[in-house]
């Protein structure tokens, strides 16, 4: 029996970057499965670019009127195209974030395909057509609920190649960075793998449904969502696998988000996963240091001219240990 992939990357005003990411992911999709496209309930014009793309495309017709549904907890309008492969667009009526929107995909994606694996990716991300088999080669051979790519610049260069957890949160591997070359297997066991590509069976979606009640923890909203999977996928027993052979482009676009947002969300966010996963010795640890690197930065980024970004790492600290969790009205809010 073949097996079964869908592809999901989500969209927040960004139809641009999208549209190329769709042109990429059905180009590198031999198999034709299909591909969903969760739309953050963007503020541009961004759906209508979208439909009016994939419309173009004459292998491809609208199976039916949108569809308005209830995935879960999620109220959503879907346009489905079918043809060459199955294209669907997915409009949420409220931004959810990167947690969210992952999560919504997931849904639809039960209950309306029978797949074994979803493979998400950014919609910064450009696969190339051995991505996705390599991927689904390691998973299958070794028995792998969750495999990550190594992501590259596009001059070659490795942006990420996985992390260690405790070298992550303590800024080990910012404050003595290496570069260790991968691994002659092509593959390495790692803590933390990133969205912009990752592969992950149904039967470890299912796991964590069954234990916590939710796929991506949608309490970080935005960034550290893939790294919290990861790790919640470990204490499942599961192996979290870093490949050579499946990678990734990436760009990163600073102004989609705003420095100010992506640094309230990381300053917030790390302290979650500390909180959440180390042991109390290093929790303690952590808890002494880390707000006083926090203002510390906050105070670089203010005596540079940079208020906003400087207040918003103390925003985010706050919130940290005032527990604000999921999005913050505060900030800009950001998806995809």
């Amino acid at each position: 029996m073949n097996t079964s992939i869908v592809q999901v990357f989500i969209n927040w005003n960004e139809y641009r970057n999208s549209i190329d990411s769709l042109i990429n992911a059905r180009k590198n999709n031999p198999s034709s499965w299909p591909i969903i496209i969760i739309d953050n309930h963007s503020s541009d014009d961004s759906v209508e670019h979208i439909l009016s793309f994939i419309s173009s495309d004459s292998y491809l017709k609208r199976s039916a009127p949108e569809v308005r549904d209830r995935i879960g907890i999620y109220r959503i309008r879907a346009h489905v195209f079918k043809g060459n492969g199955e294209i669907v667009l997915i409009e949420s009526s409220q931004n959810l974030g990167v947690s969210g929107a992952w999560n919504l995909a997931i849904e639809w994606a039960k209950k309306y395909y029978g797949f074994d694996y979803i493979f998400i990716f950014d919609n910064e991300s450009r696969l190339n057509p051995k991505t996705i088999p390599c991927c689904l080669s390691l998973a299958q051979s070794l028995k792998i609920g969750l495999v990550g790519c190594l992501v590259k610049n596009a001059d070659e260069s490795i942006q990420f190649m996985g992390k260690s957890f405790y070298k992550n949160i303590f800024y080990i591997d910012v404050l003595l960075p290496h570069n260790n070359a991968p691994s002659p297997r092509g593959y390495w066991d790692v803590d933390l793998i990133s969205g912009c590509g990752m592969l992950i069976s149904k039967e470890l979606l299912d796991q964590l449904l069954r234990s916590r009640g939710f796929y991506f923890d949608p309490d970080y909203f935005y960034l550290a969502e893939d790294q919290e999977f990861s790790l919640a996928s470990k204490e499942l027993g599961y192996r979290v696998i870093i490949t050579k052979d499946a990678f990734v482009h990436h760009t990163t676009n600073r102004k989609k988000v705003g420095l100010s947002t992506a640094y309230y969300y990381s300053s917030r966010n790390r302290a979650y996963l500390a909180n959440s996963y180390l042991p109390l010795h290093l929790k303690t640890l952590f808890h002494v240091y880390y707000p006083i690197y926090r203002i510390s930065r906050a105070l670089f980024h203010i005596f540079k001219g940079d208020a906003l970004v400087g207040v918003s790492h103390i925003h985010g600290l706050i919130d940290a240990y005032l527990k604000k969790r999921g999005s913050d009205s505060a900030t800009k809010k950001i998806a995809g």
